[in-house]
């Protein structure tokens, strides 16, 4: 495929620190500030809000706008390791090209469009974790994600996910962290990780915290991001319980098995690695709702932790202060309907 004329023009824009930065290493956010792995027993324990209505969804009670069929594949979601190097490349150089493009104007901090797509996630991330929205949300994120790399980058796939239980215990191992794309993911230094120096992404700097990004894995949380955990949340029978299964295992375990940047709840899109485990755990969840057809087209559970919560629905806006277009949940909940129209390689 060829590169756009778009993304090679931005390409070579200065969006990284010109040198390595100073210090080579970057400690663990606070555990208070960090994703929050939880084992089955501690989730388990948490009260449970009252069980919502199930939000039905059906062309004629929402006016025909959202289709209830699944099937449309036009895009087909591959597994890192089964694409080709040119299209590895080709993914990666487009979420580089993000960081070339110009801001919207949402934050004067920013130095490119990708800063404010990490200023949202960091501005709202008391609001999309930790409730049901996490995963409509994120999905939402992704969506944003990819609309930006075809109009802003002409990238035209296919998209990447990472089956990271692939390599569980040994995030490192695979060649997603090598010089040619993302850069190295070593083994933490006692509570340190290292500033990214090699690869499409050396030397990138954090715009939030205006430091370096960085890597250091901690195989005990790389070996909890597991199979296991993986088929106890698919076993769910409740959207709010497979949610809080997936967002407090895999989900925390990745964030915390690669380093100081990833391991920072708020913050942990500065690393772009983020959105290849996101797509990960956005597979786990429609891993789960290919087994019921009525998952395609119902959600139920909280959207905010107010007490009384928010029920969600089908109708929950998703919003991203204005970067992207606001959509409800019923927009996206089923992949294969006329917006979304992705599935991912293994579960075709």
């Amino acid at each position: 495929m060829k590169i756009s004329t778009a993304l090679a023009s931005v390409l070579s824009v200065a969006t990284f620190a010109s040198a390595a930065p100073s210090a080579p290493t970057l400690p663990f956010p606070p555990k208070s500030e960090q994703a929050h792995g939880m084992t089955i027993e501690q989730i388990a324990a948490i009260p449970k809000p009252p069980a919502q209505p199930v939000s039905v969804m059906t062309t004629e009670a929402n006016g025909g706008t959202v289709s209830i069929m699944a099937g449309c594949r036009r895009n087909i979601h591959m597994r890192w390791g089964t694409m080709s190097a040119q299209q590895r490349t080709n993914y990666v150089n487009a979420i580089k090209c993000l960081m070339g493009r110009p801001r919207r104007g949402i934050w004067n901090g920013a130095r490119s469009l990708y800063d404010e797509m990490v200023y949202v996630h960091n501005q709202m991330v008391n609001q999309i974790h930790g409730s049901d929205i996490f995963l409509p949300w994120h999905r939402y994120y992704l969506y944003m994600l990819r609309s930006f790399m075809s109009t802003e980058c002409g990238f035209n796939g296919p998209y990447a996910w990472w089956k990271e239980t692939n390599n569980v215990g040994n995030f490192g191992a695979s060649d997603i962290f090598s010089a040619q794309w993302f850069g190295a993911l070593p083994q933490a230094s006692g509570n340190n990780g290292f500033c990214i120096t090699n690869g499409v992404f050396a030397n990138l700097i954090n715009p939030i915290s205006g430091q370096c990004v960085a890597r250091g894995e901690r195989r005990d949380m790389s070996a909890n991001d597991n199979i296991g955990n993986e088929d106890y949340v698919n076993g769910r029978t409740t959207y709010s319980d497979m949610r809080a299964y997936l967002e407090g295992l895999n989900h925390a375990y990745g964030h915390l098995a690669i380093g100081p940047t990833m391991s920072s709840q708020a913050q942990s899109p500065a690393d772009p690695v983020f959105f290849l485990h996101h797509s990960y755990v956005d597979w786990t969840w429609k891993r789960w709702q290919n087994q019921a057809s009525w998952r395609w087209s119902s959600i139920s559970g909280c959207a905010d932790k107010n007490s009384p919560c928010t029920p969600l629905t089908v109708n929950t806006q998703l919003t991203s202060m204005g970067l992207f277009r606001a959509m409800t949940v019923g927009e996206l909940l089923d992949t294969e309907g006329d917006v979304g129209c992705y599935t991912y390689d293994n579960l075709v």
